[in-house]
Formats: C-alpha cells, structure tokens, sequence
C-alpha cells in the first residue's frame, strides 16, 4: 500500500472518531448539564409532589430546595393505625316501609350516627320502596348492620372496606414538603430579595406552593371524614300485594265498547290501504287483458 492510500485511511479514520464523539456528547450533554434544581424535580416527582420549584437562578433557589428532599425520605413510615373507609348496602324486604324507616332513625340516633338521606316512593299500583343513607361510628359498624338485618328479610349485602393508608402517608410527606418549602420561601422574601423581579418571582413560587398546600389539606380532610363515619345504604320495599280487582260491570262493558269500535276502525282503515294498494295492480291488469284481446281480434280478422 503506497504512502498516500495510508494518509488518506487515517484522515478518514479521524473523522469517523470525531463524529462518533460528537454524537455522544449531544446525547448526554443534557444530562451532564442538569443543575440541582432539575434534579430535585426528578426527586419530588418520585416522592408524589406535584408542584415545580423555581429554578438555580431564582434568589436563593438553591437553599431552598435541599430540605424537601430528606424529608420527603423521613415521611415514609408507616402509621400504626391503618385507615380504613368502610361502607355495606342493603337491600331488605319488610312488611311496611313508614315503619322500617322510623325503626332506623331510632336504630341511628340510639348509636350517635346520621342519616345523610332517606326517602319513600311509591308508584302507581306498586308497592312502596324507601332508602336510608346513614353514617356511624366504626367501632359500631357491625353491631348497627347486625341490627338492620333483623328488619326484613335480607336479600342482599355487600360490605367493602378501602385501605387509603398509603395514600394518606403520601399526602402527609407532600404536605411537609410543601411546608418547608414555603418557609424556605419567606425566608428568601425577607432577607435576600432585593429587587422587583426577585420579589415577583418568589412570591409566584409562594401562591403556587400555598395552592399545593391547600389542595393537599383538602384531600387528607376528605379522607378523615371518610374514615371517621362508616357509610351504610339500606334499600328496603315492601312486597307486591296480589288482590283480585273489584268487579265493575259498567267499566267493562265500556272497554269492551270501546275496544269495539278501535277494532273496527283499525279492520276499515286497513281495508281502505288495501284498496288503494291493489288499485294500480288492477289497473295494469285491466290493461295488459285489454291489450291480449285487441291483438287476438286482430288476428282472427
């Protein structure tokens, strides 16, 4: 191989070289360039929290972010008392639906619980169906299910018991978090902001995170409701009573005038659309028979 063919294949290799290095630095230039507050925000979205902290070059930003992190890692303990949200419905067949409704208000006022809803139907020639939706303690939950059973007969139950502990956990530590941020935030308003744009720019971070934290304090009050009063729907009815109907002479004779005369003009109407129906039939008949005798006629002569 001469000298020239040598120089040109390691031109060529150079340039492979550089590419290739090109290309991975592109690749994990961005990475490499991630300041703390993007890898923060890597942190806070593993650990559930939903809002973005301001970024290195906000005043302070840097400080305020460090604290989140640790405590979001001290929140993960398990509460010793799981929350449960406990709920039944069912559906009962009684006697009489007015007395099985004051049955339950006693049965409820006697454990300290509340109805939430209760209500009485009754349609037209239907028995009447009534539903209770009360609230009691948990610690009287069965004993108040046990107690409506005997009301009626049961022809359905259905007990579930939701396990929000996990949920609640996570709340608390995105609550702390929050907390701690907003105080590293006015901490940084008081004694570093300086000028309009730092101010404006801390107190947008401070609205956001107060929003976050009032979110998160709504949910965990939502849930502690729950948890507090266990939730209990009873559907109850009463059965269909089967009596024979009076007997009315005149009534009858009137339905069956009436459905008489419906019979008969649904039979005539009905023959009027026949008529008209067959009407074109028969004239296309009548000419194609008046066409066969003409050219019958016509040949005979």
């Amino acid at each position: 191989m001469s000298k020239k063919k040598v120089i040109i294949w390691v031109i060529v290799a150079i340039v492979l070289v550089v590419l290739g290095l090109s290309i991975l630095v592109a690749a994990f230039a961005p990475s490499l360039r991630m300041g703390s507050a993007a890898r923060y925000k890597a942190d806070a979205d593993y650990y559930g929290e939903q809002y973005s902290l301001a970024p290195e070059s906000a005043v302070g930003g840097a400080q305020y972010m460090a604290p989140a992190k640790a405590m979001a890692k001290q929140a993960q303990a398990a509460p010793s008392v799981r929350k449960l949200i406990r709920r039944a419905e069912l559906d009962l067949e009684v006697k009489y639906c007015d007395e099985t409704a004051k049955k339950i208000t006693d049965l409820v006022n006697s454990y300290s619980g509340i109805i939430i809803d209760a209500q009485i139907q009754k349609a037209p020639n239907e028995a009447k169906r009534g539903q209770t939706i009360l609230k009691v303690l948990p610690k009287d939950f069965d004993t108040v299910l046990l107690k409506l059973k005997e009301l009626g007969k049961v022809n359905s139950e259905r007990v579930t018991a939701e396990d929000v502990t996990e949920e609640y956990v996570d709340l608390e530590a995105r609550l702390k978090n929050a907390k701690a941020v907003k105080d590293r935030l006015m901490a940084i308003l008081q004694d570093k902001a300086r000028t309009v744009k730092d101010i404006l720019e801390v107190e947008r971070e401070l609205y956001r995170v107060g929003e976050e934290i009032e979110r998160i304090e709504g949910r965990m009050k939502f849930l502690d409701r729950q948890v507090d009063l266990a939730t209990i729907t009873v559907n109850y009815y009463e059965p269909k009573a089967i009596a024979p109907e009076p007997l009315n002479v005149f009534e009858r004779f009137k339905k069956t005038v009436r459905l008489s005369i419906e019979v008969f003009i649904n039979v005539f109407n009905a023959a009027i659309v026949v008529i008209f129906a067959l009407i074109p039939v028969f004239l296309w008949l009548g000419i194609i028979v008046a066409v066969v005798v003409l050219v019958r006629k016509f040949f005979r002569k």
